[in-house]
C-alpha cells in the first residue's frame, strides 16, 4: 500500500497511482494542509489520467473550474471581445515630436495626436511626462503644457522617449525614456495565458493581470481554510518593472484578496523580448517569508478586536468608494452592527466626535479580521458596486492595515467567529423588483 506522504519525485507505476488515490481518498481531509500543498507539487507529475483527480482529493481548483474562470476574464479589456495585443502600439519621439502633437483646452493638456486622430491623456502619461522632464505635476495645472512641452524640448532636444497608445480606447499610456526594446504585449498574455495556475487573465488602466493559485493552503480557527494565490501585474507601456503580489483566497465566502503594499511585493526584472525569462520568473517564483508573515497577519487579525480608527478606516473607504449612496448606507449600517453598534456604545452620535488619539485605544466589538472580510467581500461580490475603477482601494487598504502593527493587538482578544457572508441580508434593491 503506498502511504509515503512525503515522497517529491515519484516514479510510480499505474498500480502505485492507483494505490495512492485510494489512499487519498480516505485519508486527504485528515491531512494538514502543509502536506497538501506538498502533494500538489508531486501529483503536477503524474500521468494524466490520475492529474486532475488527485488534484480535486488534494482540494485544488479544478480544471473545470479554473477553465471556466479563464473563460469569465476571455474579454481582458471589457466589451465582451477577446483580448488583442495588438491594440498597443509604442511610439518613438523626441520632446520636439511630443510638443507639436499635445492638443490643450485652455490650460489643460487633454490629448496627444497620433496619425491625425486624438489619444486622451491618462494619469500614467502624466505621470511619465513628469518624471522625463524632472518636474512635479503641478507644472501642467500652473503653466501652459505647450509652453512646459516647448521648454523641454529646447533643454533636452536629444532626450529619447517612447509612448504608448492604446488604439481601441484612444488613450495615450506611459511615456518612458527609450532604452532597448520592450518585452511584447503578446509575449506577456502568451506567458500569463500559458501557466497552468492561471485563475484570471484582465487588462486595466495600463497593466495586463493574472492570478494564480499556488497551491498552499492554510486553516484561520472560527474563520475560514484559505487559499495561497498571487496577483502578477505587467505594464504593457514599461512605466514600472513587473510585480507579483501576495493574494488570498477566503474559501467559505470565495473572496479574494491582495496585498496591495511593498511588504507583500516582488518586483520582476525582465532580461529578454522572447518570453522566455519571464516564463522562468513567474513559474519559479517563491516568497516563502511573505507568506509566513501574510498567514501570521491573517490570524491575529481574527484574533485582535478592532479599534475604533480601524474601523473609521473602512467606513470611510464605504463611503469614498461605494457610487450608490443609498448602498453606502446599508454597508455602512452592517458595517457598525457588527462592530456593536459603537455609537451606543460610547456615547457619541457620531465617532469622528471621539479625538483622534482616542480612536485606537477603544475597542470595537469586530475583530481586524472582520473588517478584512468585510472590505474583499465587497471588491469581490459587490465589485459592480464600486465606483468605477477604484475597486483596489480595497486591496490597498487590506494591504496596508495587514502590514502595519493593529492599534490592539495583544491588548484586546476577539472571540467571535467571522460571518460566512456579512452582507447576504442586505437588500440591495431595495424591494425593487
Amino acid at each position: 500500500m503506498v502511504t509515503d506522504v512525503t515522497v517529491s519525485s515519484p516514479g510510480w507505476s499505474d498500480t502505485e497511482w492507483t494505490e495512492f488515490t485510494r489512499y487519498l481518498q480516505t485519508n486527504a481531509e485528515r491531512l494538514p494542509a502543509s502536506t497538501r500543498a506538498g502533494l500538489l507539487r508531486v501529483v503536477s507529475a503524474a500521468p494524466d489520467a490520475y492529474r486532475e483527480p488527485l488534484r480535486r482529493l488534494l482540494g485544488a481548483p479544478g480544471a473545470a473550474a479554473a477553465q471556466a474562470e479563464r473563460e469569465r476574464s476571455e474579454a481582458g479589456g471589457g466589451g465582451g471581445d477577446a483580448f488583442d495585443p495588438d491594440r498597443f502600439e509604442a511610439l518613438d519621439l523626441s520632446p520636439e515630436d511630443l510638443a507639436d502633437r499635445a492638443v490643450a483646452e485652455g490650460a489643460e493638456l487633454k490629448a496627444i495626436r497620433v496619425d491625425g486622430e486624438e489619444y486622451a491623456v491618462t494619469p500614467r502619461f502624466l505621470r511619465g511626462l513628469a518624471l522625463r522632464l524632472h518636474v512635479p505635476q503641478s507644472v501642467f495645472r500652473l503653466f501652459p503644457p505647450p509652453e512646459v512641452l516647448s521648454r523641454a524640448a529646447r533643454v533636452q532636444p536629444e532626450l529619447p522617449l517612447r509612448l504608448t497608445v492604446d488604439r481601441r480606447e484612444r488613450k495615450a499610456l506611459g511615456l518612458v525614456e527609450r532604452e532597448g526594446a520592450p518585452l511584447p504585449v503578446a509575449q506577456i498574455e502568451r506567458v500569463l495565458r500559458g501557466d497552468p495556475r492561471l485563475l484570471e487573465f484582465s487588462y486595466a488602466d495600463g497593466e495586463l493581470s493574472g492570478l494564480l493559485d499556488m497551491g498552499e493552503e492554510w486553516d484561520v480557527p472560527d474563520d475560514s481554510a484559505y487559499r495561497m494565490r498571487i496577483r502578477c501585474r505587467v505594464p504593457v507601456d514599461e512605466m514600472t518593472e513587473p510585480e507579483i503580489h501576495l493574494a488570498t483566497f477566503r474559501q467559505v465566502c470565495s473572496n479574494g484578496l491582495v496585498a496591495e503594499v511593498a511588504a507583500f511585493r516582488s518586483k520582476m526584472q525582465v532580461k529578454d523580448r522572447g518570453g522566455a525569462h519571464f516564463a522562468r520568473l513567474l513559474s519559479s517564483f517563491s516568497n516563502p517569508q511573505g507568506v509566513e508573515m501574510l498567514r501570521h497577519r491573517l490570524l491575529a487579525a481574527r484574533a485582535t478586536k478592532a479599534s475604533i480608527g480601524e474601523l473609521m478606516e473602512l467606513d470611510d473607504l464605504f463611503r469614498e468608494h461605494l457610487a450608490d449612496r443609498r448602498e453606502q448606507m446599508l454597508v455602512r449600517e452592517a458595517l457598525m452592527e457588527r462592530a456593536g453598534n459603537p455609537c451606543v456604545s460610547y456615547g457619541v452620535a457620531d465617532l469622528s466626535s471621539i479625538g483622534q488619539k482616542k480612536r485606537a485605544l477603544l475597542p470595537a466589538e469586530c475583530s481586524v479580521g472582520d473588517l478584512l472580510n468585510m472590505a474583499s467581500e465587497i471588491a469581490t461580490h459587490h465589485r459592480r458596486r464600486v465606483r468605477a475603477d477604484e475597486a483596489s482601494a480595497f486591496d490597498v487598504y487590506a494591504g496596508s492595515l495587514l502590514a502595519r502593527p493593529f492599534d490592539l493587538e495583544d491588548l484586546y482578544g476577539a472571540r467571535a467567529p467571522a460571518e460566512g457572508r456579512y452582507f447576504e441580508t442586505v437588500d440591495w434593491d431595495g424591494g425593487r423588483a
